[in-house]
């Protein structure tokens, strides 16, 4: 669930200085920065920061009315973000919402934009957090998987919205490109990843394969609910797949 196109302004992660004074534990500075320069990526900046000369006063408005969007989608999908359904949401007239959105468009891929953020944001917790290099890979690919309690609702909110993305990438080719570079570079921060907790010997189809078997989880998770793939069944198969990284670290360490 990421998103590279155009650079934000890419805000240093100062926190990160705090792992690097525990070798061995948590991510060294220039992974941990790495990460947080992709989750200020955003889309295109022209089509998203659409504020007509208002700038940061209408932020809050611009806020709800993203908000608004949010809930739309994930409650009656994208077909219900018309502007004045968005209107009506967000409690603000048309013209508040086509101020700050052009189109229907503008409307997702703002929504998509703050669901970046909210990744973000997770993604410099992890990074300033305790665990060891294999525990915060596991906690990246369950928050892409949609299977942490302590998230679960963003999460699942969060996935409905890419995968919303992701069906639109189909048949728009802006957005297809938008999607394939997003997980090229998750794919390669990932890869970093895993090369710290488990050697160089990590390649770039193990990232990859992580990578579709998390994406997978998180569309049964939003798509199907409990039944087939409960957040346990979704932990136990991040584990599983880690676990075979496990043993084959333990392999080349034998010799």
């Amino acid at each position: 669930m990421f998103v590279q196109s155009v650079p934000r302004i890419a805000i240093p992660l100062a926190t990160s200085r705090a792992s690097m004074r525990r070798p061995g534990r948590g991510l060294p500075e220039p992974v941990a920065n790495t990460l947080v320069l992709l989750m200020a990526a955003t889309l295109p900046y022209d089509r998203i920061s659409t504020d007509r000369g208002d700038g940061m006063r209408d932020e809050p408005t611009r806020r709800r009315i993203v908000e608004a969007v949010l809930r739309l989608v994930t409650s009656r999908g994208p077909d219900s973000t018309t502007v004045r359904n968005v209107a009506t949401e967000a409690d603000v007239s048309v013209g508040a919402v086509q101020h700050h959105f052009h189109t229907k468009e503008d409307l997702l891929l703002g929504a998509m934009d703050a669901v970046v953020e909210r990744f973000r944001t997770r993604v410099e917790s992890l990074a300033d957090g305790s665990g060891d290099a294999r525990d915060l890979v596991a906690a990246f690919l369950t928050a892409i998987a949609c299977a942490d309690p302590d998230n679960e609702t963003d999460d699942v909110e969060n996935a409905i919205v890419w995968t919303v993305f992701a069906a639109r990438a189909c048949v728009d080719d802006r957005i297809r490109a938008a999607h394939t570079a997003s997980w090229l570079e998750a794919e390669r921060i990932l890869l970093e990843l895993l090369r710290h907790a488990y050697g160089p010997e990590v390649g770039p189809d193990d990232a990859a394969g992580l990578l579709a078997l998390t994406d997978g989880i998180a569309v049964a998770r939003v798509a199907e609910g409990d039944s087939r793939m409960p957040r346990e069944r979704a932990v136990r198969l991040i584990d599983a797949a880690l676990g075979r990284l496990d043993a084959a670290a333990r392999d080349r360490r034998r010799g």
